[in-house]
This record gives structure tokens, C-alpha cells and sequence, in this order.
């Protein structure tokens, strides 16, 4: 038992009858905050009325692991990039997760799905632009699971790469 989180791109709207394709009937992370709906050019009521996402590509890689590793790694991330466990970046005043390096990942939980397209992108450029920073802290924070870590980071960089065209990052 543990989280497997892995990535499409390429998705859009379809049916069951599709043959051959991933289907994935729930709304997005982003759909709720109405952004996958702008990147398939439906409206939500459409997502949400019975259409199905069907997906392109997988990418080439997943990651999986026990539900509190991947939870570490998240607080690791967090530590790394914000000097705060993920519980205290949690409670900072005025947190607007979208806003800051990460956030949105930090945030995500374990169970809730997937993260579309626009939130891939900004985190895959957070994962680009902040390496050096989060890899100079990873020996410090980590300690003996520093290599646990950077295979998280490098694996979800890779995923939100990849999902940042009209895709989503799967958590189940």
C-alpha cells in the first residue's frame, strides 16, 4: 500500500468508447479552480456533466513509495526550498499556496488525484529554477535520506514536465 503518482499529456475531452486510452472520469485539481476547463476549451459544466478526460502519453517514469515517505518528502522539499517543515509552511499567514515556490505540491496531498496542466507548469519551472538551491540544502535537511530525495526531486520534475502539455500528474 502506498502513493504511485505518474503523468499524461496531450489529454482531452472523449468518451468510453475510446479504445486504447486512459480515462480518467473526475475533475482535475485545476478543473475545481477552473483552469483545466480553459485548456480544453469546455466549459466545466461539460466536464463535469459525464465527458471523460482521455489522455495521450504516459511518461516514461513514475515514482511510488509508502504514504509517510512521501510525506517526508514533501516537508524535505519544503525545508529545502522555504527553510519550514511542510506543517509550518502550512500555517503561514496569508498562505497562498499558487503564490510561492512549490506550493502547490507542498500542499497536495497523498489521495487527492491530479494536478492539470498550468499548476505542472509553474512547478516544473519551480523544479528548473530552484535545483541548485534545493540541492545545496538536501544533504543538511535530508541526512541519511538524501538519495531518497533527489531521486523524488529529479522523478517529479520529469512528471511535471511532462504533464505541463495539456496533461495532469496522477496520485493514486
Amino acid at each position: 500500500m502506498g502513493v504511485d503518482i505518474g503523468a499524461i499529456n496531450g489529454m482531452k475531452l472523449g468518451t468510453t468508447n475510446e479504445v486504447g486510452r486512459y480515462l480518467y472520469a473526475a475533475p482535475c485539481y485545476e478543473a475545481r479552480l477552473a483552469g483545466l476547463d480553459a485548456v480544453l476549451g469546455m466549459p466545466m459544466e461539460k466536464i463535469e456533466g459525464g465527458e471523460v478526460l482521455v489522455s495521450g502519453e504516459y511518461a516514461g517514469t513514475s515514482w511510488h513509495s509508502s504514504y509517510s515517505t512521501y510525506n517526508r518528502m514533501r516537508s524535505y522539499l519544503a525545508q529545502c526550498a522555504h527553510g519550514q517543515t511542510a506543517e509550518e509552511f502550512w500555517q503561514r499567514p496569508g498562505f497562498e499556496h499558487a503564490q510561492v515556490p512549490f506550493g502547490e505540491l507542498i500542499s497536495f496531498s497523498d489521495c487527492e488525484g491530479c494536478i492539470g496542466p498550468a499548476a505542472s507548469a509553474r512547478l516544473a519551472k519551480h523544479f528548473a529554477d530552484l535545483e541548485a538551491q534545493v540541492m545545496e540544502r538536501a544533504g543538511i535537511v535530508c541526512g541519511g535520506e538524501v538519495e531518497r530525495f533527489l531521486d523524488f526531486y529529479s522523478t517529479m520534475r520529469l512528471l511535471f514536465e511532462h504533464a505541463s502539455d495539456r496533461g495532469a500528474v496522477f496520485f493514486s
